[in-house]
């Protein structure tokens, strides 16, 4: 116990000499950056920001009074709207990535490291400058708006350990081409929210070969005038489509708006793999004239050539299919 003091007390000084307009938010600055005690029986610290500039390293640990502290977090919003840092790399001692933590910030490259297991919400919305971002092998979930609005961003590689996609995750992102790997089983979406990868640029869309299904929970709408219906609807520029695996998507209906489809409508080539036996579209009851669970249909307004697997049973049916030429 009269280590603890004595430790805290050594805190206590340092900070009361560092006062600032920022003293209130972190308890000490180590060569240009700003730390925050976590715990003082552990010797854990959080970094809460930087006054540097250009190509940033956040340490694994720090050493004051004598002392050494780990740290082992990133405050939330400790990037962000930071104009001044051009990458980062987060050290190995870090396993999870607070929510808004790089959000805003104009980095073109973040280093994350592989044992990183959560990304939050927000964490790196808007971040119109991201060029390049390895997700961890670790990394087991993704948070709502994660990568919302980083334009530069064109492709992703989704490690093992992931199995769900949240919504919001990359809309309004720079993704061109998609590739969906089978560990990957459901994307997510949500009432009023925004689809994964809605307003995406994508071209090219591949659903792994895989024996497992994927689920793409239909997205509710309470206005008809909106007219969103599937997670990849309104992406225009999607012109190829490879389904690997059977898709399994819920969808409900609403006056007037089939919501919740896996719209392909711009896509003119769609290509099904051996190991896809269906791709079934149910409607829940969300209007009473409506069965529970009936088979809605799929557009595909665009398509001309259509390549169906050898196992292929059962596919919902297609709608506006007028430039079909090869099948």
């Amino acid at each position: 116990m009269k280590y603890k003091f004595i430790f805290y007390r050594v805190i206590c000084v340092i900070v009361l000499s560092h006062l600032s307009p920022l003293s209130h938010a972190y308890d000490f600055e180590v060569d240009g950056n700003y730390y925050t005690v976590l715990s003082t029986s552990e010797r854990t610290a959080r970094f809460d920001g930087t006054q540097l500039s250009g190509d940033l390293t956040i340490p694994e640990t720090i050493t004051v009074a004598g002392k050494t502290l780990t740290i082992v977090e990133i405050k939330g919003g400790a990037f962000k709207n930071n104009t001044e840092i051009q990458s980062v790399t987060i050290p190995q001692t870090i396993t999870n990535l607070g929510e808004d933590a790089m959000r805003e910030g104009l980095f073109s490259k973040v280093i994350l490291p592989e044992n990183m297991v959560s990304i939050g919400n927000y964490a790196f919305y808007n971040c119109t400058n991201l060029k390049d971002i390895h997700l961890p092998l670790q990394l087991k979930e993704l948070g709502k708006y994660a990568f919302y609005g980083c334009t530069n961003l064109e492709s992703i590689d989704f490690p093992k350990n992931l199995h769900s996609l949240n919504y919001g995750c990359f809309a309004n992102s720079g993704l061109s081409l998609l590739y969906i790997p089978s560990n990957i089983t459901s994307i997510k979406d949500f009432y009023r929210e925004l689809r994964c990868f809605q307003g995406c640029k994508l071209e090219s869309l591949v659903f792994e070969d895989a024996s497992t299904p994927i689920s793409i929970t239909g997205v509710l709408r309470s206005s008809s005038s909106i007219n969103l219906k599937g997670e990849f609807d309104k992406n225009d520029s999607i012109d190829y489509v490879y389904i690997g695996r059977n898709i399994e998507t819920t969808c409900r209906y609403e006056p007037s708006v089939l919501i919740g489809r896996p719209d392909f409508s711009s896509a003119t080539t769609i290509i099904w793999g051996d190991l896809c036996t269906s791709m079934s579209v149910t409607v829940e009851d969300g209007y009473p004239r409506y069965p529970y669970r009936v088979v809605a249909s799929v557009e595909c307004r665009k398509v001309e050539t259509i390549i169906f697997g050898k196992n292929l049973e059962t596919i919902a049916p297609f709608d506006e299919c007028k430039k079909i030429k090869k099948r």
